[in-house]
């Protein structure tokens, strides 16, 4: 029995050591257990947490100092020197450095059997953010006082029954009084509206008891009647009979006026969407002459021209009661105008409150209510007037505020307005547009994501023979054929990118039959860039296509026309070369036998002639000759018109210097003024291009060669899509009347005995530059000058 005895009390002593251990380790604050000599004994798990140690092992046996001061002994102020030496819980605060704070330290003493310290132990309780808050309130508390004078918010010191113990002077101010000493001792109740004083009762008992009250909105009133709304912020200090109210009191005045403006607009904004521009600003005008106490009100729209007023709309009250006259939808000169037009002339609100003694005053018209005071704003927007808005006859003075309060409505009222004028305009489009759609010669439709037709016009209705009814919520594919459904979805891929198209597509008639249409599409896209319908118009292009397969049939005859036509002018171009040949032959022997018989005539019987005949016989051999000549330019020019041109690069300025050596001698070229700069190079033909600057360079030798000194000029320029070369000379000239007949095969502006030549050469040029897809032209002036140019593709 004593074994089992003292197993239990065993036991017993376990089970309160862990115990203990577990209240130990569940304590909030960092809690060691040290011994005498500083050395950690145990560590709890807020002080591994606080001091960042991973266990208990990093911390037992170090000396406490250490660990939490990074120092070699115990700091100044640390309790525990001072418990080993009073044997007593001792406790300060202490700047805790390993810990990051202020913390309030306790030493508790743990004796053995004969009275020693055998263990200390050490709480640190966390008092960094008391000590702060404690700093501020003492520096704060050296302000107070000077801040509550001078703070706009109202302070006030009640006790516990709601007496007024302190007040600052904007608080005595929001009571309506003067002095502190004329609310002092007395309960706020005495000055809160009537209808508020269970209200503010209620307030007091709740703050007491649950120590604080928030946002409490109070009416106050003063001796005269004037309410002003004060918002009250309230806590407790103490308790009992020291127990103190301290309220923050706000006027909100300004506040309720800027709420019930933005309430108003609201309902404004409401009231717009089911009624007419002239009801909206009615019951604008309706509204604020309540809230401001006016009787009087008007909103008139200023035209552009800022000379006159369009007279628009009055208050209830103003129309039953005060102004009988008529006048609504008239123009009103700003310069025929009374004083009320005062803030159109100064941009600004106006505030007369003594209205009978404006000098510039005028008279009112007949059926109008005599006016006391009156305020009117000017609506402004980008420099102009827009609008006037216009209150009267308040029984007190209007003040700043209603400037501010009625100004701001005033905007609310022309943004309104401008809405509704713009929703106005908007039905006026809509229903244009819709009547544009409905009538246009184009088919046009709207499909939604998932191809269902939402919208059609009567023209795709009739176009594929269809009632609207029977084609709206139907898939747009129904009236595709079968075989286009592939390239369809390929072109909504497109769509689904946002890009617009323009395509042919058949559509299926109710009927079967087939419609060709131009079709351009484009995407309708949602913010995220998602595509949410599309919008196409379908031209009717059937009878197009039915022509073009014509066409394609009339073209494919033609070409085989073409190709019959080239065969026979294939075989004429052989024949032509051949008659070429035998003209060439056949009209040479005969001129070689004229030349020669003539010269053996002139040789042999020379002495038997007279002189005339001998004139003769001279005259049938240089004909001869220049029929021979003739004969080889036509030659020429057949020849140059056919041959196969070969076209590259050509270096322009070696080659026309090229053919001026070669047309000239060293002592002709000392007689003329030759004038090449830097010109354009081209493509072409440069044996073909070399006979154009053969001619053209020759015939300005030539027809300048009775000049005393020849001026020749060569130049170019690019323009467009061409080059162009010119050749100007100080020549001969030709009239411009002629100018048409110069590239004319034998056509001569000048006679044999002034210039010699053929009258082929320049037709020569037109033929090969023309072969080249360019241009030539000539001008000039009788005896100043001639400018051919030609021009080469680029």
């Amino acid at each position: 029995d004593d074994i089992t005895e003292q197993k239990r009390a065993v036991e017993a002593i376990v089970q309160v050591r862990r115990d203990w251990e577990n209240i130990f380790q569940a304590i909030g604050h960092p809690t060691i257990i040290l011994d005498a000599q500083h050395n950690i004994l145990s560590a709890n798990r807020a002080t591994i947490k606080a001091a960042g140690a991973g266990s208990s092992e990093e911390l037992i046996g170090r000396k406490c100092y250490e660990v939490f001061h990074n120092a070699g002994e115990s700091p100044e102020g640390c309790p525990l020197a001072k418990m080993l030496t009073s044997a007593k819980l001792e406790a300060n605060e202490i700047e805790i450095e390993a810990l990051g704070g202020v913390f309030l330290v306790s030493c508790t003493p743990v004796f053995d059997e004969k009275g020693n310290i055998q263990k200390i132990i050490h709480i640190a309780t966390d008092i960094t953010e008391r000590k702060r808050a404690e700093e501020t309130l003492w520096e704060s508390e050296k302000k107070y006082r000077k801040l509550v004078e001078l703070t706009r918010t109202g302070f006030l010191i009640l006790d516990h029954r709601g007496t007024v113990i302190d007040a600052n002077n904007e608080y005595v101010r929001l009571t309506g009084h003067h002095t502190l000493a004329e609310i002092v001792g007395r309960s706020v109740i005495e000055w809160t509206a009537e209808y508020e004083k269970e209200k503010n009762a209620r307030a007091v008992e709740e703050c007491v008891r649950v120590g604080y009250v928030n946002n409490l909105e109070i009416d106050y009133v003063d001796g005269q009647g004037r309410i002003t709304p004060i918002e009250i912020n309230a806590f407790v200090e103490g308790q009992g009979e020291t127990l103190r109210i301290i309220s923050l009191c706000r006027d909100i005045t300004e506040r309720k006026r800027v709420e019930t403006a933005m309430n108003l607009r609201m309902k404004l904004m409401e009231f717009a969407a089911t009624h007419s521009l002239e009801e909206f600003l009615q019951k604008t005008l309706d509204d604020i002459d309540a809230l401001t106490d006016s009787p009087i009100g008007f909103y008139h729209f200023v035209n552009p021209d800022q000379k006159t007023v369009l007279l628009q709309a009055w208050s209830t009250r103003t129309i039953k009661e005060f102004c009988t006259a008529k006048g609504d939808g008239m123009h009103y000169g700003i310069d025929q105008a009374g004083v009320w037009v005062d803030c159109v002339h100064q941009r600004r609100p106006v505030i007369h409150n003594d209205y009978r003694s404006l000098p510039h005053r005028k008279g009112l018209p007949e059926g109008h209510a005599d006016i006391i005071r009156e305020l009117v704003v000017p609506i402004i927007r980008e420099d102009k007037i827009v609008a006037i808005l216009g209150i009267g006859n308040k029984p007190a003075d209007y003040t700043e505020k209603d400037v501010e309060f009625v100004s701001f409505l005033a905007d609310v009222a022309w943004e309104i307005t401008k809405h509704k004028q713009a929703e106005e305009t908007l039905r006026e489009s809509e229903k244009k547009y819709r009547l544009i759609v409905e009538t246009a010669n184009e088919g046009i439709r709207v499909m939604d994501d998932r191809l269902i037709v939402t919208y059609i016009n009567q023209k795709i209705a009739d176009m594929l023979g269809y009632a609207k009814e029977e084609m709206i919520g139907r898939k747009w594919t129904d009236f595709l054929f079968q075989e286009d459904i592939p390239d369809f979805n390929k072109k909504l891929e497109i769509r689904r990118q946002g890009i617009s198209g323009q395509y042919e597509r058949r559509l299926m008639r109710k009927d079967g039959s087939t419609v060709w249409t131009l079709v351009s599409a484009t995407p309708i896209m949602n913010k995220e860039g998602q595509l949410t319908a599309t919008f196409a118009m379908h031209t009717d292009i059937t009878e197009r296509k039915r022509a073009e397969e014509e066409i394609r049939k009339l073209n494919e005859e033609l070409e085989q026309r073409v190709i019959e036509r080239t065969a026979q002018l294939e075989a004429a171009n052989k024949e032509l070369e051949a008659f070429s040949y035998s003209v060439s032959h056949d009209l040479r022997a005969p001129l070689r036998a004229i030349d020669g018989f003539t010269e053996i005539l002139l040789r042999e019987y020379g002495t038997k002639l007279n002189e005339e005949a001998k004139k003769i016989c001279s005259i049938i051999t240089y004909n001869a000759k220049k029929m021979g000549q003739l004969i080889d330019e036509l030659l020429k020019l057949s020849r140059f018109g056919r041959a196969e041109m070969h076209i590259f690069p050509i270096d322009m300025k070696f080659l026309i210097n090229s053919v001026y050596l070669e047309l000239t001698t060293p002592e002709i070229r000392q007689q003329i003024d030759f004038h090449l700069g830097d010109v354009c190079n081209a493509s072409g033909d440069s044996i073909l291009i070399r006979q154009v600057w053969m001619n053209l360079i020759s015939n300005a030798i030539k027809f300048s060669s009775h000049r005393e000194r020849s001026v020749i000029s060569i130049t170019s320029r690019e323009e467009d899509d061409r080059v162009v070369f010119c050749v100007k000379d100080n020549g001969a000239g030709f009239n411009m009347k002629y100018a048409d007949n110069l590239f004319k095969v034998f056509q001569r502006l000048h006679s044999e005995k002034e210039f010699e030549g053929t009258g082929v050469g320049l037709a020569i040029v037109q033929r090969i530059v023309q072969r080249h897809g360019g241009e030539v032209w000539a001008e000039g002036e009788v005896d100043k000058g001639a400018t051919f140019c030609f021009s080469l593709p680029k």
